[in-house]
């Protein structure tokens, strides 16, 4: 399993490969992590919560960092595993 912690603001979007995901920004409020996923989904994400966003990965909202508009939050990556035959 991967995990990445990284800050983000409204407006960034963040790219996982393989997977050919992409998330966007929307907005935020004090309580409230508003994204899109890649197809147009919406999703919003309160404050500590977690969400699937696809086979093998989820992202857990720990909210507002500092007095900024910048949201921390986890990415958790499982990779898929092929069985190798020969």
């Amino acid at each position: 399993m991967v995990r990445a912690f990284i800050d983000i603001r409204p407006g960034d979007t963040i790219s996982i490969k393989p997977n050919n995901l992409e998330l966007m920004i929307l907005n935020s409020n004090s309580q409230t992590l508003n994204l899109q996923i890649s197809g147009g989904r919406k999703l919003s994400i309160p404050e500590g919560a977690n969400a699937h966003l696809s086979t093998g990965i989820s992202l857990h909202n720990y909210g507002h960092r500092g007095m900024g508009k910048a949201y921390h939050i986890r990415l958790t990556c499982t990779p898929i595993i092929i069985p190798y035959t020969r």
